[in-house]
Formats: structure tokens, C-alpha cells, sequence
């Protein structure tokens, strides 16, 4: 039996669904050891921004300014390291934001992807 208990001041409470049913009802009160949980429209969980409606408009806004914050260190770097250092550089710190976890934010709409791709 596993004997870690939740931290409540660490736990957030999400509710999932379409807008139709979201506008029925928007957050839950869920209680640890007496202590609410706060409720949030969008979370990170393992590296991946989920909200409340399963769209991935969050965590693509999130990839892109990671991956240009990356780009503009690159850009800071490129008079110190040489070719092939920088086709490293890209894939270990670049290509890596975007390919982490890629198959399950990929299907979101074109306008979205097209952000992060044009990088």
C-alpha cells in the first residue's frame, strides 16, 4: 500500500469539458484535509500545459517562447562556436522543446502549429 499523502497546497483541481458543459457548471470544490483546492483553467502536467478544454493553444504559446528565448541564446552564441557546434546546439536545446511529446499537441489547428513551425 502506498503511503504518500497529497500535499493540498500543491494540488490543483481542473475540470474537463466541452464549453456547453463547462458553462453548466465551472469549477468543483474538492477538499484535502480540510483545505480547498484551488481550480485552474490550464496546467502543466509532465512538461505538457493541459486546459480545460483538451486544446493545446497553452502549451504551443508556451513551446514557442521557450524555443525563441533558446533561438535568441543561439543567436547570442554564434560568433563563439562553430558549425557543427550549432547544428548540436539546435537539436539538443531546440529541436527538443518541440519534439517532446509532439504526437499528442500535433493535431491541434494549423494556425497554432504554423507558429512554432515558421521557427
Amino acid at each position: 500500500m502506498n503511503t504518500m499523502k497529497l500535499n493540498p497546497n500543491k494540488s490543483k483541481c481542473i475540470l474537463i469539458g466541452t464549453s456547453k458543459k463547462l458553462k453548466q457548471q465551472s469549477s468543483l470544490n474538492i477538499y484535502i484535509n480540510e483545505t480547498i483546492l484551488e481550480n485552474v483553467d490550464a496546467h502543466k502536467l509532465m512538461g505538457i500545459y493541459i486546459n480545460k478544454n483538451l486544446k493545446w493553444n497553452v502549451h504551443i504559446s508556451y513551446i514557442y517562447n521557450k524555443m525563441m528565448s533558446r533561438i535568441h541564446l543561439l543567436k547570442r552564441l554564434t560568433f563563439y562556436l562553430t558549425y557543427d557546434m550549432k547544428k548540436l546546439f539546435y537539436n539538443a536545446y531546440i529541436m527538443s522543446v518541440f519534439d517532446y511529446c509532439c504526437p499528442v499537441w500535433a493535431n491541434e489547428s494549423n494556425s497554432e502549429i504554423s507558429k512554432v513551425k515558421n521557427i
